[in-house]
């Protein structure tokens, strides 16, 4: 039931983060400390929460939609466009720095849909838009079933699941990326957008993250 949940929120909006079942802990972060600025835009990543319970050990089992976004901020003298359609994924790694283990979700877990305009949004000077990241924990339909950390690009389209993680302390980036010049849309109409359109790559810094049961 948990999946068919996250599929229907995925088709109707990535923008919406509606949180329902299973509680968030509380435990808030200040997230100007999680910036980065480069060439006048500034990228931050925004996690109301950084504590994270982990769901019950059941095959298939999961936590709600985990509340990560990136916000950008454009404090250029002109507006600048940005991709929001599969251009942001996470990279999640031990407390002190080592890659974890991590394979290519099946492309078959999600139905997908296509680029809409409003996936590329034109940022005046001074404005920030938010791009929301679906991620969750869950207990994968296997042997052995290890906690693992998945993610979705906003497409639909599955990204890679970090598996085999423990109660514990890791650290959380975001990665925007866009290499492309014209940003092509399929909804409601086709049309491509090529009217400064911002160009590159960045990554927040690390954010710390703990994962750990629930004391209920």
């Amino acid at each position: 039931m948990k999946f068919i949940q996250l599929v229907v929120l995925i088709l109707v909006t990535t923008n919406n983060l509606a949180l329902a079942g299973q509680a968030l802990p509380q435990r808030t972060v200040n997230n100007e400390d999680f910036t980065v600025e480069k060439n006048g835009i500034v990228f931050e990543i925004v996690l109301p929460y950084t504590d994270w319970v982990i769901p019950e050990n059941k095959p298939g089992n999961s936590t709600a939609l985990l509340d990560v976004k990136l916000r950008i901020t454009n404090t250029t003298n002109k507006p600048l466009r940005f991709n929001g359609f599969n251009s942001l994924f996470p990279e999640l790694v031990t407390s002190d720095g080592k890659h974890l283990h991590c394979w290519q979700a099946p492309d078959e877990t999600l139905r997908h849909r296509q680029a809409q305009d409003s996936d590329y949004p034109l940022i005046e000077h001074g404005n920030s838009i938010t791009l929301p990241l679906l991620v969750d924990l869950f207990w994968p339909n296997l042997e052995p079933s290890t906690l693992t950390f998945r993610w979705w690009l906003s497409s639909g389209e599955p990204g890679q699941y970090f598996d085999d993680l423990k109660p514990g302390n890791y650290l959380l980036r975001l990665v925007y990326q866009n290499s492309l010049s014209n940003l092509e849309s399929e909804l409601p109409s086709h049309k491509i957008f090529n009217d400064n359109v911002w160009k590159g790559e960045a990554s927040t810094p690390y954010v710390p993250i703990l994962l750990r049961y629930s004391t209920h």
